[in-house]
């Protein structure tokens, strides 16, 4: 259950925007997930609400945005998906294939309340 570590990293993210915002409560806070990371959302969501308790960020929806997995081929700069992890380019059928997206692990934006409303754009984690 790699979602545990994930999860505190993005904790520690988030309580440094907080910091860095001077704000002290979030309200949510948006992921960009891709597919290849192989994270369970609702596994992810609990393991939120486990490691943020007692902290700043409880309460805090955990929003996350699944990016299916998409190839391209070197061969014919064919953009394709991959959702089924077959990374064989379906217009040439060549093997000279590289992710194109769906490894992100991205902490897009935190919404926070106190003293007034911020939104903080994050970004890669």
């Amino acid at each position: 259950m790699h979602e545990v570590g994930i999860t505190m990293t993005v904790l520690e993210t988030v309580l440094t925007t907080l910091n860095d915002y001077k704000q002290n409560k979030a309200t949510d806070v948006y992921l960009r997930v891709g597919q290849l990371r192989g994270i369970e959302p609702e596994v992810m969501r609990f393991c939120w609400e486990t490691v943020s308790k007692d902290t700043v960020a409880e309460g805090a929806c955990l929003h996350i945005d699944l990016v299916p997995a998409k190839g391209f081929c070197e061969g014919c700069r064919c953009v394709f998906d991959a959702s089924d992890l077959m990374f064989v380019c379906p217009q040439c059928d060549g093997g000279n294939v590289k992710t194109h997206q769906g490894n992100e692990l991205v902490l897009d934006r935190v919404v926070m309340t106190e003293p007034e409303a911020h939104i903080a754009q994050v970004g890669v984690i």
